[in-house]
């Protein structure tokens, strides 16, 4: 992987196996040239990435940067299926938000954190006591995710699995088959649309209730039930898997050991907010257009440019966080991470992401104290992608006790 050169011609290379691995020396060579940098993708497209704290927290809330994909190019619009939080402005965006917002706030969550437990506690029982392989993201991480959420959403059992399948053959074609996205979109709509139809067998306190009665008052049109319902599902089930995930790996790989968390488990808290700064799962703020000129520093991000805000990369600006890549629990700014974005359009879903990362890694770690990977970390494949960042597959075994602690690191 070659590091980034003049920033106006260089290549962001979300495609590369080595910087997916690990992109933070790029975004830090980078980051030092300057905090808002011209790209190129491979598609060709010209972007801005920025890459500071600052200038993230800025443009995260500022106006001037609109979700509504510009159409000047005659493009056609966006399937309805898309038409959600992630590509409106307000007042559309707010009167959305303020549908889904009391599903995922702390009370409900709250009374859904023994479901997540009951969850993570029978994919554990699951998991071969022998000392074979297992991958963390197919036994555990991705079940546990894909659970939780249609739990909350209220999806019908018997089309789980048929739209785990959709949505995973929507992210493949997004990259190796785009001829299919269209052809799978519809089928994703109308698998959701049929759910939907089918109100009267819907639990009553469910996502999908709240976004059926808020149709019926006429708060929100029809199809917009279903586009929001699928974010729901897509974003749920990626960025809590992701994060386990992403998490294990750096407890697995760096101090502090992973044995310690089995022997002091009222620190997962902190430890999860660490890992959301250090390896966010989502590398990318989805894009931003400008609909005017915005001076940043010596640069102007013109109207009509798209705009990126990489999350990872403000997560480890050493101007916001001291020694930003080390993982340290008791680190007092850790909070003011922007994992999950910022502003207005920040995830609805991060406290429950919280919570099942949380309860995750600390049941994971007292049922397998000894836990270490199966095969060097070098060798782990890694998605291809912008937005997100998350591991194909994460192989690990039981392991053998005897690992050093890191209780020097754990606060007073």
């Amino acid at each position: 992987m070659c590091l980034p050169g003049e920033p106006a011609s260089a290549l962001l290379p979300i495609f590369d196996p080595a910087f997916k691995a690990d992109p933070h020396p790029f975004y830090a060579a980078l980051r030092r040239l300057a905090g808002v940098s011209r790209m190129r993708l491979p598609s060709g497209t010209g972007v801005w990435i920025v890459l500071r704290y600052d200038h993230a927290r800025k443009l995260l809330r500022d106006p001037r940067l609109s979700k509504v994909p510009q159409r000047e190019d005659g493009a056609a619009p966006k399937h309805a299926l898309f038409n959600h939080l992630l590509t409106m402005d307000p007042p559309s965006h707010a009167v959305a938000r303020s549908v889904l917002a009391p599903c995922f706030s702390p009370r409900v969550l709250r009374a859904f954190e023994p479901r997540v437990s009951g969850l993570v506690d029978a994919l554990l029982q699951r998991i071969p006591c022998d000392d074979e392989p297992f991958d963390v993201l197919t036994a555990f991480a991705g079940p546990l995710a894909q659970s939780v959420v249609c739990e909350l959403v209220g999806v019908p059992d018997d089309v789980r699995e048929s739209l785990a399948r959709g949505l995973d053959d929507l992210d493949r074609a997004d990259f190796d088959a785009p001829d299919r996205v269209p052809g799978i979109t519809q089928h994703l709509f109308d698998t959701l649309l049929g759910v939907c139809n089918r109100r009267a067998s819907l639990p009553p306190e469910s996502l999908l209730a709240t976004l059926c009665a808020a149709r019926d008052h006429g708060s929100i049109p029809p199809e917009q039930v279903v586009s929001l319902t699928y974010l729901v599902l897509a974003a749920g089930r990626e960025t809590a898997a992701n994060l386990i995930a992403n998490g294990l790996l750096r407890l697995l790989t760096r101090p502090p050991t992973w044995a310690e968390l089995a022997r002091a488990p009222q620190h997962a808290g902190a430890l999860v907010e660490e890992l959301l700064r250090l390896e966010s799962p989502l590398e990318m703020a989805t894009a931003r257009y400008a609909i005017a000129d915005i001076a940043i520093d010596d640069t102007t991000i013109r109207a009509g440019d798209t705009v990126f805000v990489g999350l990872a990369a403000s997560n480890r600006d050493p101007l916001a966080f001291e020694r930003p890549d080390e993982l340290d629990l008791s680190r007092t700014a850790g909070s003011k991470h922007l994992a999950f974005g910022y502003g207005i359009h920040r995830c609805l879903g991060a406290i429950l992401a919280r919570i099942e990362a949380r309860i995750a890694l600390a049941r994971l770690a007292a049922h397998f104290p000894s836990l270490e990977l199966a095969v060097p970390a070098g060798q782990l494949a890694w998605k291809p992608g912008l937005i997100t960042r998350g591991l194909q597959n994460l192989p690990v075994r039981r392991g053998a006790p005897g690992r050093k602690t890191f209780a020097d690191l754990l606060p007073g």
